[in-house]
């Protein structure tokens, strides 16, 4: 019912129901006709050791950054690093929920406060707001899964892979947006008075 090239489809985890979504007769094409980008909350380009998340699902995820169809844009753990999500924002952010699932999984983590990871956020920020530039892409390229599950990234000015750059001049700026999203309180439910 949406627009064509409307919708962005934000991974976080296990690549399982994508990879399962275009192996279906028309998957591809719907692919291909509706998401304008895949962008995937995984990974690392800065030579650290490997990303736990990659290493649980290479499999998953070499099969589909293979057969997407369509850009992709990953969000490595160094954003995590770079950009962690303030933990004194959940203590002062959700004082209009007296509870709240956001808060319950910031405390269920690790005890607090701490600066929590926040590469999840980039890669949902980036899907929809890429005219914000709220962070640098890579050069176009192709990224790949090794063995031991690091990320390699190989520049090709025909692919269709890039990954997220914190630029430090835009830092507080997603800063501030990481906040009004998570910390944002839903609009008054219609019919309510």
């Amino acid at each position: 019912a949406q627009g064509d090239r409307n919708a962005a489809v934000v991974l976080a985890g296990s690549p399982t129901n994508l990879v399962a979504l275009i192996a279906l007769p028309d998957g591809r094409a719907w692919v291909t006709r509706k998401a304008s980008v895949l962008a995937i909350a995984g990974g690392r380009f800065d030579g650290g050791m490997p990303d736990p998340l990659v290493r649980a699902y290479i499999t998953g995820l070499r099969k589909l950054l293979a057969d997407w169809p369509g850009p992709i844009v990953m969000a490595g753990t160094e954003l995590n690093e770079a950009l962690p999500f303030p933990g004194a924002s959940v203590r002062a952010g959700f004082t209009w929920a007296p509870n709240h699932p956001v808060v319950d999984a910031y405390r269920a983590f690790r005890p607090g406060p701490y600066d929590a990871p926040s590469r999840a956020l980039a890669a949902m920020l980036h899907a929809t707001s890429p005219d914000e530039r709220y962070f640098d892409l890579s050069e176009p390229g192709r990224i790949t899964v090794t063995d031991d599950g690091r990320t390699r990234f190989t520049a090709s000015s025909t692919g269709m892979h890039h990954y997220l750059i914190v630029n430090p001049d835009r830092k507080e700026r997603v800063l501030q947006a990481y906040e009004q999203l998570v910390t944002a309180e839903p609009p008054p439910r219609a019919g309510r008075g």
